[in-house]
């Protein structure tokens, strides 16, 4: 992560006015000016010893512009730009990620390649975001993330954010842009701070990218609600998709990641229970029948890490999201998943195991077990997990075990 001072334009329009305005003041000394020899009348003089000293208008305008630089420094915060890597190898007798021709995986994947940028000027703040990896998360029982996405070739820029936010009023803001609608904590997570290599399904289903406005805010200091419109299914066709959500939070919080520990700031352990639950309820509006609501709930405390999700979707969601994810659905489904986490003390080693159930008609079923060593937190970690997927599907039911190394941050 690197931090630019990010006034050169106004420190080069001073230097440049003040640069100006010296060569016109000794242009004054050189020239022939006008000196007072008595008579009413003034007449020339080329003698430099008899020119007046500069107009004291040149020093006050020299101070205006130090104001305007300093002021313009003042409201152009420093800029940062980051990036992030993540990648993982592989194995699995009964699954096929990639295109492959046969159930069987061997090799490296490359899941994240972020370059991103954010800064802020006066009462507003702005981020951009590029993903270059490209790869819709195949580690589960197809492209979760498929609904709503449009991936692209591995090695293209694919912007994933790009957004301004408006501070108008205190604790309130307005976001205009490419955004992440808050639909759960899961999805807001930044990627570096999963507790598994990937999100959860409820959190792969919302960590979706799209263009429009989000009201948000923060009343009496726990409670935080999100009010979203972005395109939707239609694109920018007449309908929207609108996602509204409120959070109340305990203590300190939900924090910013996943597990124990909590950047920046380390470990948010300690024998205080901090922990957050939310509601949200969103409706994808090019569709009769396309809504969906949501419960839960993120806690720490004592070195535990546990999180609760349910969603519900409508019946038209049920074709969309059986084509992405490989089964079937008799209406619309309903989600469910439970997490816990344990930092070991030392703040070294996290033992971790997820269960998640997807309410399909072949009775699908996934628990995954973690274990992850940070070497610098959540910014440079190793991450070893197991995936055991039971379906009266045999087409869904198998194994898979991942080796991931994360190296960088996607921003905070």
């Amino acid at each position: 992560m690197k931090t630019i001072d990010n006034v050169p334009t106004a420190r080069a329009l001073s230097g440049l006015l003040r640069g100006v305005a010296a060569a016109t003041a000794l242009g004054c000394l050189v020239q022939p000016s006008l000196a007072w020899n008595g008579s009413e009348t003034p007449t020339p003089s080329t003698d430099i010893g008899s020119a007046a000293a500069p107009s004291s208008d040149w020093l006050g305008l020299s101070g205006e512009l130090n104001g305007l630089s300093a002021t313009l420094q003042d409201q152009m915060g420093p800029t940062t730009v980051g990036g992030l890597i993540r990648g993982s190898i592989q194995q699995s007798d009964d699954f096929s990620f990639g295109g492959g021709a046969t159930d069987e995986t061997l090799g490296a994947q490359l899941d994240d390649a972020k370059l991103f940028g954010k800064g802020s000027i006066g009462d507003f703040d702005w981020r951009v975001m590029f993903d270059f990896a490209n790869q819709l998360d195949p580690t589960w029982l197809g492209n979760a993330s498929a609904v709503g996405a449009t991936p692209g070739a591995p090695g293209e820029a694919l912007l994933q954010e790009a957004y301004g936010n408006w501070n108008f009023y205190e604790g309130i803001g307005l976001i205009f842009g490419q955004f992440r609608a808050h639909r759960s904590f899961s999805n807001t997570v930044y990627s570096e701070q999963l507790l598994f290599q990937h999100r959860s399904l409820i959190g792969e289903l919302g960590y979706r990218f799209d263009q429009g406005i989000m009201l948000h805010g923060n009343y009496a200091g726990p409670l935080s609600w999100y009010l979203s419109a972005q395109n939707g299914a239609d694109d920018v066709q007449e309908d929207f998709e609108y996602v509204g959500r409120v959070e109340w939070a305990f203590g300190a919080g939900a924090g910013n990641g996943e597990g124990g520990i909590v950047m920046p700031g380390g470990n948010q352990g300690g024998d205080q229970f901090n922990g957050a639950i939310g509601g949200t309820y969103g409706d994808e509006g090019s569709v009769s029948d396309g809504s969906y609501y949501g419960i839960d709930f993120v806690g720490r405390v004592a070195g535990f890490f546990i999180n609760g999700e349910f969603f519900s979707y409508d019946d038209d969601w049920a074709g969309a999201l059986g084509g992405a994810l490989g089964t079937g659905f008799t209406e619309g489904p309903s989600f469910w998943s439970a997490s816990v986490g344990y930092l070991l003390p030392g703040d070294q080693w996290e033992l971790a195991a997820r269960y998640q159930d997807l309410d399909d008609t072949a009775e699908t079923s996934l628990i995954t077990l973690g274990v992850n060593y940070y070497v610098a937190g959540h910014n440079a970690k190793w991450q070893l997990n197991y995936t055991d997927v039971s379906s009266d599907g045999t087409d869904l039911e198998g194994s898979l075990i991942s080796l991931g190394l994360t190296l960088g941050l996607e921003g905070y």
